[in-house]
């Protein structure tokens, strides 16, 4: 019932792909590998001219995969692989294009080779995942394991379709990389390694290690900018304290290649780096999960009980041991690089008020210097303003023609007595007032008794 699910799923994506024309044609890559006492061989159909390379999925190596199911007396198991060395462009928000001529093609590829049709429901292009399947017989013994995995990454998308049938041993596996992927290290890896084709984890075990390989090329990358950043900003630290504060050379330094501007760019890019790593551990974790499944399969199906299987399996198993460890590193310092963008942000952020409060400080300083240059100008006035005056009421034009020194002279002449005379009047503006107050009032007093005299003159008079 299960199947059948999944049959019905997989032909409705396959027809709406159809609708909306999501099949890119790419050249394909066909292997098929046989395990006979250990030693790996290639096998081609003759009539393809002894090449793995062909741009369908000819009769010829249909047949020829086909066969693989029946013949299994000679030999101890069968890799089946389609592998294609390009996939259509992702684009965010969109289910991917499928990477075949028709739809046609892609239903003869996956019911020929067994693979799982759930595989459309996960690489749909919407987010990286990874999942595994182990199917058991009514005894609860395993007879088919299924693994499907979809990555998205900076680095190069890819996927992986594969199946494992106990009974007939043979593994079957659709792999497809990115061209940005470096194709001939995987087929390298893949080539050197058939001897352990016998096993269903070496494709995904070649395909983890070349993963982690192109991590770890980020993760130089990211760490080379988040150097810059503390580079420049330790530049910037130096250059404020060795200056003043006030030299031009120090508002230049935010003007240079290690600008705050600049110094942003770089920190987006260090949070984006790191988010969009921090986003695929999830993956990466369910991707480790599947493989130690298939491991788990091997060894409960009783698979591993042949000598050349068993050393294949403990070789393979201590390799993803190896690049879990890596896994492992590599999370851990991408915490530590966290931390360091973070402290980052916090001297950026810290750079920035410390500009802002240079800049208000050189507008205090300027509207400092602004008023002393007014005060200048007002003692310029006041030594010119008063002879320039008198010169004009006097009606002295000899002012206009003198000498600088002497028409110098001539102001100091007259302004400097004249203000001394404004400044004694203002210190002895109190006494004048007094005085003047005190003359008025003794006028007033006298004009009263005289006043007061005649009317007692008046009275005596009257008597």
């Amino acid at each position: 019932m299960r199947d059948h699910i999944m049959q019905l799923l997989q032909e409705r994506h396959l027809q709406e792909a159809e609708a909306k024309r999501r099949f890119v044609a790419q050249d394909s890559t066909f292997y098929i590998v046989k395990i006979r006492e250990g030693i790996a061989t290639e096998e081609i159909p003759a009539s393809q001219e002894r090449s793995h390379e062909q741009s369908r999925f000819s009769p010829e190596w249909r047949n020829a995969f086909l066969e693989t199911w029946n013949n299994q007396e000679s030999c101890l198991s069968v890799l089946n692989c389609v592998f294609q060395s390009a996939r259509p462009p992702h684009v965010s928000g969109r289910p991917d294009s499928l990477p075949f001529a028709s739809h046609s093609e892609v239903q003869s590829v996956f019911d020929t080779l067994r693979l799982p049709s759930s595989y459309f429901q996960l690489a749909s292009g919407f987010a990286g995942s990874a999942q595994a399947n182990i199917i058991g017989d009514s005894g609860g013994l395993p007879v088919r394991y299924e693994l499907i995995a979809n990555c998205l990454s900076k680095q190069g998308d890819w996927a992986i379709a594969l199946s494992h049938d106990a009974k007939c041993r043979v593994t079957s596996v659709f792999w497809s990389v990115d061209e940005k992927i470096d194709s001939s290290l995987l087929i390298d890896d893949f080539q050197e390694f058939q001897p352990y084709a016998s096993h269903p984890m070496l494709i995904p075990c070649i395909m983890f290690a070349a993963s982690l390989r192109m991590s770890e090329q980020r993760r130089q990358s990211i760490k080379r900018n988040l150097q810059r950043l503390e580079t420049a900003i330790e530049q910037i630290n130096k250059k404020e304290a060795a200056s003043d504060g006030e030299s031009a050379h120090a508002q230049d330094s935010f003007e240079q290649p290690q600008s705050l501007e600049f110094m942003f760019q770089l920190l987006h890019s260090c949070r984006k780096d790191q988010t969009s790593r921090k986003g695929r551990y999830g993956f990466w974790r369910s991707f480790v999960d599947a493989v130690e499944s298939g491991f788990g399969y091997m060894e409960e199906s009783g698979l591993i009980s042949d000598t050349h299987i068993l050393e294949a399996h403990g070789e393979l198993k201590r390799w993803l041991a190896v690049n879990g460890n890596k896994l492992e590193s590599l999370m851990a310092r991408a915490e530590d690089h966290v931390c360091r963008v973070d402290d980052a942000s916090h001297m950026l952020y810290s750079l920035m008020e410390q500009r802002d409060l240079r800049v208000q400080s050189s507008i205090a300083r300027a509207a400092q210097r602004d008023s002393e240059d007014m005060k200048f100008i007002a003692v310029l006035g006041s030594i010119f303003l008063p002879a320039s005056l008198i010169a004009t009421i006097l009606n002295i034009p000899d002012f206009q023609f003198a000498a600088g020194g002497n028409l110098f002279a001539a102001y100091i002449g007259i302004t400097v007595p004249l203000i001394a005379l404004v400044i004694a009047l203002c210190f002895a503006r109190s006494d004048l007032r007094r005085l003047i107050w005190r003359k008025s009032s003794a006028g007033i007093r006298q004009s009263r008794t005289r006043s007061l005299r005649a009317d007692t003159d008046v009275y005596a008079v009257g008597d």
